[in-house]
């Protein structure tokens, strides 16, 4: 299945003025149509130039795994977390947006398996700044992970979510700040992510299966 969209192939993320993506007004992401998605090369293009990749990551004795269901067409993560541990999903992007014209991120989210039950979850703004220098596909991380503890992203827990599709909107100012930037998060935008927690004071564990659609970048 191939992609209706065209996207320059991805290159060094660049979040200078003139380097960055400046989003068309209706912050459009990614909604995962037959038009955006292509199965071949596992990527994503949107319809302003904006395009990427989706990964998956987990801690010690947790296991995810991330892919788009072209019927449904959206983003499924399977996830299981361990006690004390974390698992979850991203939308990566080939280029850093300037979002800083809108002042939240949106999505929709259902769970369509499992349950949240001993976790929690949440948004994750993923940002130049953290990203490691070693990261590839595309390059231009400047998190030196040998000097430093890399991927500190701003993250906000979620309410909880059902079976029923329903959107999230997280304002940008609802961010925590863990690596104590001075860069503007809305600036320096490479990618969104959706991790689950350990809850109960890291004795929880869950399996989920959660459901990711209608991403986009909001001004409420």
């Amino acid at each position: 299945m191939s992609g209706g969209n065209s996207c320059p192939l991805g290159g060094k993320l660049t979040c200078s003025s003139t380097g960055s993506l400046k989003l068309t007004p209706d912050g459009q992401v990614v909604a995962f149509s037959p038009a955006e998605w292509t199965s071949t090369s596992a990527t994503w293009c949107d319809a302003h130039g904006l395009d990427g990749g989706i990964s998956s990551y987990a801690g010690t004795s947790s296991t995810a795994a991330a892919a788009v269901d072209t019927t449904a067409q959206n983003l499924k993560l399977n996830l299981m977390v361990g006690a004390g541990q974390y698992a979850g999903g991203r939308v990566n992007f080939d280029s850093c947006v300037d979002a800083s014209s809108f002042n939240s991120v949106q999505f929709t989210a259902s769970m369509t398996a499992g349950s949240l039950a001993g976790c929690t979850w949440q948004v994750q703004v993923e940002t130049q700044d953290q990203r490691p220098t070693t990261s590839t596909n595309p390059t231009g991380g400047t998190c030196n992970s040998s000097t430093t503890t890399c991927e500190q992203y701003p993250a906000f827990t979620l309410a909880a979510v059902t079976a029923a599709a329903t959107t999230f909107t997280t304002p940008f100012s609802s961010l925590n700040n863990p690596a104590n930037s001075t860069i503007a998060t809305p600036s320096q935008i490479v990618g969104l992510q959706w991790q689950v927690n350990s809850g109960n004071s890291g004795s929880g564990t869950c399996t989920v299966e959660l459901r990711i659609d209608n991403v986009r970048f909001v001004s409420q």
